[in-house]
């Protein structure tokens, strides 16, 4: 986000679209995150999104969050599990995690998991 002084205007400018090749890229072990909006370039109050890369071999251990989140599979195969409910990854999954609820994901194939990758403060639309 930018911000413009106009005489004692203060006019904020905030980013409304990304290009994945200049994405910001963090690394972690086993998984990539691409993140493509966030609060630092739309001013919006906590959503994020980005594309998350599971690599083969790749275990997210348990964990939880202080938002909500969703993740939407565009490639590869792998398992979650959500609270008590284990899912199967594939092409087509959305899968929506509750703020606060525990939450893991494995990727036991030879091939990476893409997937698109939401976090929303609880009570966004």
């Amino acid at each position: 986000m930018k911000t413009v002084i106009r005489g004692r205007i203060v006019v904020r400018r905030m980013t409304v679209s990304a290009r994945l090749s200049k994405a910001r890229v963090e690394r972690y072990t086993g998984r990539t995150i691409r993140t493509l909006l966030d609060p630092r370039a739309t001013g919006t109050s906590g959503l994020t999104l980005g594309i998350i890369t599971y690599q083969p071999g790749c275990i997210v251990e348990p964990h939880y969050h202080d938002d909500q989140e969703a993740l939407y599979v565009l490639k590869g195969r792998g398992k979650a599990k959500i609270g008590d409910e284990s899912i199967r990854l594939e092409p087509g999954t959305a899968v929506y995690i509750p703020r606060g609820m525990t939450h893991s994901v494995s990727n036991s194939s030879a091939k990476p998991i893409d997937a698109v990758l939401i976090h929303a403060p609880v009570g966004s639309p």
